[in-house]
């Protein structure tokens, strides 16, 4: 949409005899006149959604759009991703904060320049409570580093504070890709997210490279001795291992958390590019995800030896009640690993042993993308062997690979 369409829409929503009835804007990958769009919202009492996602606004069109937000009191969902918040833009953002009372999801992605000097006005808004109904919190890409995370660490705590104890709203927090987190700012986040936020549900920390496992760990650790929180999602995607012991030290903390049924709701769990498939007993903890529907583990390292841990698990929890009661599917992605045939025909057998006799309705996907040990006719042999099982249905994939993919990596 050009910019004069923009402008004409912009003040169409303005006019009067709309009465402002208007609940759901949803301007996502359109344009913004800010000052247009500012005197429309204003015009707009009941909006309930304001969706701005993928406008690419710049600072001169968010500061006035900014500002009206305060005049929103019914606003539920706001998405401000994709778009150039600087440091003005987010001062008011915050500053209408505390007039958001009925907000429940507020959405950041891809807002590079909020930055800790941001996050801090954010949590300064967060922590004298204000927004007390606030379920979802994303602050994706956002060139947040230990300062922000620190801020808003000190705020979930501070936070709590002004809560009934158990009663604290916060159930989806995304804080990928803010490269610059160090293990000091993770482990101060991860200890305030397991005290505080008793109901969160989806975590994801991915791409957070420099901020290493330990700061999980802790989070785990503390999730034992509260009995929670229990989580649906867990994401963490190229986080980074300073040593061997690290990476033990996670693996154990999430068997144990597994063991303890922490992880009993556990719908998705996404550790790309961990380098976790060594530790086996992480492996052999699956089979307590009784909930799981989608499995990544690519770059994880995965040899033969945690191929077959794996199909045993994964066995043990498709015989759960929870996958026998009702139909399903299970989506398990095993990409760029050291799998060789051997641990194909492994986790297939698993699955044909399950299948045999079995009542199981289950659409099972397994993709082996860019495994350059194994063969096509291994592949077309698992392949032959999975259509062979009555009542489950094993979908196998090995695409392309690449060249420079190093096999004793």
């Amino acid at each position: 949409m050009s910019s004069v369409g923009c402008a004409t829409l912009a003040a169409a929503l303005e006019r009067p005899d709309g009465d402002g009835i208007l609940e759901t804007l949803d301007w996502g990958n359109n344009c913004i006149d800010g000052p247009a769009l500012a005197a429309a919202l204003r015009g707009l009492p009941r909006l309930v959604k304001l969706d701005l996602g993928g406008a690419r606004g710049y600072e001169e069109d968010l500061v006035p759009i900014a500002r009206v937000l305060s005049t929103l009191s019914k606003l539920e969902v706001l998405d401000l991703s994709e778009n150039s918040l600087e440091h003005e833009s987010t001062f008011e953002l915050a500053a209408a904060l505390p007039h958001l009372s009925a907000l429940r999801s507020l959405r950041l992605d891809t807002a590079f320049d909020v930055g800790d000097r941001g996050m801090r006005l954010l949590a300064g808004a967060l922590m004298r409570g204000h927004c007390p109904h606030l379920e979802t919190f994303h602050v994706i890409y956002c060139g947040v580093s230990d300062g922000g995370a620190l801020a808003l660490a000190n705020a979930l705590v501070k936070r709590s504070w002004l809560f009934t104890p158990g009663a604290h709203p916060l159930a989806d927090i995304d804080l990928s890709q803010n490269h610059n987190i160090t293990p000091r700012g993770g482990r101060a986040l991860a200890t305030a997210l397991a005290n505080t936020c008793p109901h969160l549900q989806h975590l994801d920390l991915s791409h957070n490279s420099d901020m290493g496992l330990t700061p999980v760990t802790e989070f785990l650790r503390l999730a034992i001795r509260h009995g929670g929180p229990r989580l649906k999602s867990l994401s963490l995607d190229n986080i980074n291992s300073v040593c061997e012991a690290e990476t033990q030290a996670f693996a154990d903390a999430f068997s144990a958390a597994a063991s303890a049924g922490i992880f009993e709701d556990l719908k998705r769990l996404s550790m790309y590019g961990t380098g976790i498939s060594t530790q086996k007993n992480l492996l052999a903890a699956v089979e307590h995800l009784t909930s799981l529907r989608e499995l990544y583990l690519m770059s994880t390292r995965m040899n033969d030896g945690g191929a077959k841990v794996l199909a045993a698990a994964l066995r043990k929890v498709l015989m759960s009640e929870t996958y026998s009661s009702w139909p399903t599917q299970l989506y398990v992605w095993l990409g760029r690993n050291k799998i060789t045939d051997e641990g194909a025909h492994a986790l297939v057998d698993a699955m044909c042993k399950l299948a045999s006799g079995s009542s199981v309705k289950l659409r099972m996907h397994m993709n082996f993308d860019e495994n350059p040990c194994m063969t096509d006719a291994g592949i077309a042999q698992a392949e032959a062997k999975a259509k062979s099982c009555g009542g489950l249905g094993v979908k196998l994939s090995r695409g392309h690979l690449y060249d420079n993919y190093d096999k004793d990596d």
